[in-house]
């Protein structure tokens, strides 16, 4: 009877010990299916550049975790892959913050030099390089804080360029209006030189015909061959005097030209 009762407590025992067994192989086994899950996300994770690399490292911790609630997970092993996707959800928390400030910190680099450029630059330059940068805000990873003080400072330098486009804008009329009354104060003089000239040749036609006059009359032929030098000298003042008004009407016409065109630019 003893030897009944001993060998049926053996069995129990081996049936224990093979049900313990199967208990921690399968245990084991799952273990396995949820680490590789979570190292899975873990490769994501230090690899990741992007919200792209960080959602495929966060599908696979959502599905760890799902592993993680099987039955056939025994206390000490869930404790230990519970820890080990904590961990993995700490990386993941930290490389989507590094990421963040690796942004920002790359953009408020570019704003900085942008604000150069907006400052003392070439503002349309700088306005180009600012929609750049207002593209790499919308899609960048950034919190949503970062996101708005980035677009505040750019809008304080977008600002900035635009009131020196305006203020360069203003400059430019206010020279060419200068340029403008230059020019038309230009045409007036010459145009009073010409005429001018105008009159002097007016004066010396009629000294002209008043000289030969008296040629005609003159009893002195001494007296008549000098005033035919006067006449001479007059005929060659208003050479000069005619070439002079060529010139000044040549200018004069240039000029108009040139209002005319900027007038119908």
């Amino acid at each position: 009877l003893w030897a009944a009762r001993q060998e049926l407590c053996d069995d129990v025992r081996r049936h224990q010990d093979n049900h313990r067994r199967e208990v921690e192989a399968r245990s084991q086994q799952w273990t396995d299916v949820v680490l590789t899950t979570i190292r899975q996300a873990e490769n994501w994770i230090g690899g990741a550049e992007d919200r792209t690399h960080l959602g495929k490292a966060r599908d696979l911790l959502n599905e760890a975790k799902e592993q993680l609630k099987d039955s056939r997970l025994r206390r000490d092993d869930r404790q230990r892959c519970w820890d080990r996707w904590k961990e993995a959800n700490d990386a993941l928390f930290a490389k989507r913050e590094s990421l963040y400030e690796s942004n920002y910190s790359g953009i408020q680099r570019d704003i900085s030099a942008v604000a150069n450029t907006a400052t003392y630059g070439n503002p349309h330059d700088a306005l180009r390089e600012m929609k750049d940068i207002q593209r790499a805000i919308s899609v960048r990873d950034l919190s949503r804080d970062q996101r708005g003080l980035l677009r505040d400072s750019l809008q304080e330098w977008w600002q900035r360029a635009i009131s020196r486009i305006e203020e360069q804008k203003a400059e430019r009329e206010r020279k060419h209006s200068e340029w403008r009354e230059r020019t038309e104060a230009k045409i007036d003089r010459l145009t009073v030189l010409r005429d001018k000239n105008e009159s002097m040749i007016g004066r010396l036609r009629d000294q002209i015909d008043d000289l030969e006059y008296k040629i005609r009359d003159a009893r002195s032929d001494d007296w008549a061959d000098r005033a035919r030098g006067w006449v001479n000298e007059k005929y060659d003042k208003i050479s000069d005097i005619e070439s002079t008004n060529r010139e000044l009407e040549d200018k004069i016409q240039d000029l108009r030209y040139r209002l005319d065109f900027d007038r119908h630019r």
